[in-house]
């Protein structure tokens, strides 16, 4: 019977409730990774032809702050949605991206928070306090929400919606290979 009443009160979603993400095929599409582990990155970032030289990929590394961690000695899993959070407003910053064709012409990066629709993340691994950072890498998995973002302009808003994929690593201290700490996706209006 309590499984009847929350069942009528539960809203509809279109939604999945719970989908993992296919991790080696979300980083494959990007084709921005030179190996298996997708820890190092093809270099340099990818520029798209119709505004070189301008970079259609993003990276920001975050230092990992006390407050950043939880009581289990770890990255805490909102303060990692805050790091790609801000990794987005940061991207809408850097006029050396296409991502501040999204913003119209003078409004500030943090206004960007606007344009996010969704956020989706799967974590893969836990990022341990004696990390050095974070970094949030921002990249677009398909070549239409690329074209999309390219196509924005203040005079062309189509209310599209784009996909950009996000890769979290965590640094060791000892330059050791990054890790993975979480993947995702970040749904932005364009």
């Amino acid at each position: 019977m309590l499984l009847e009443t929350m069942q009528r009160h539960q809203l509809a979603a279109t939604l999945p409730r719970v989908a993992r993400i296919d991790l080696a095929d979300f980083l494959a599409r990007s084709g921005l990774f030179e190996d298996k582990t997708c820890c190092k990155m093809v270099d340099p970032l990818p520029t798209h032809a119709s505004v070189a030289p301008l970079q259609v990929v993003y990276r920001r590394e975050f230092h990992i702050r006390q407050s950043d961690i939880d009581f289990n000695g770890h990255v805490n899993q909102m303060a990692l949605i805050q790091l790609v959070i801000n990794a987005f407003r940061s991207a809408l910053a850097d006029q050396t991206t296409i991502f501040p064709r999204l913003l119209d012409a003078g409004a500030s990066p943090i206004v960007g928070d606007l344009l996010l629709r969704r956020l989706r993340i799967d974590y893969v691994r836990e990022t341990p306090m004696d990390h050095r950072s974070v970094v949030v890498t921002l990249f677009f998995i398909e070549d239409a929400s690329r074209d999309a973002v390219i196509a924005s302009s203040a005079g062309s808003r189509g209310n599209a919606e784009a996909e950009l994929g996000f890769l979290a690593q965590g640094v060791l201290e000892d330059g050791a290979t990054p890790h993975i700490a979480a993947i995702g996706v970040l749904c932005v209006c364009c």
